[in-house]
């Protein structure tokens, strides 16, 4: 076998892996999807409640280091209004 396929059959296995190990993450995100699934409006907002939260987190982490806010659209909201969102 010269380099050259050598080089295509490595070529090919890393793709092949790469592409069951992308389904088989897939597969994982799914499950949990499945798993973590409601439609308890409580819960739902607390969902919301805390994704804002984590958001905001970010912003203010980022102020503080002057880096780019990753989340700036939260930044014409309030305090009030993130405490309030769902």
């Amino acid at each position: 076998m010269n380099q050259d396929a050598m080089i295509d059959t490595a070529r090919a296995r890393t793709r092949a892996l790469a592409l069951e190990q992308a389904a088989a993450t897939k597969a994982l995100f799914s499950q949990w999807a499945t798993e973590d699934a409601t439609d308890d409006p409580e819960e739902l907002q607390r969902r919301t409640q805390e994704h804002l939260e984590l958001q905001h987190a970010m912003n203010e982490n980022r102020k503080a280091t002057g880096e780019r806010l990753p989340f700036p659209e939260l930044e014409v909201r309030t305090s009030a209004e993130l405490e309030n969102a769902a």
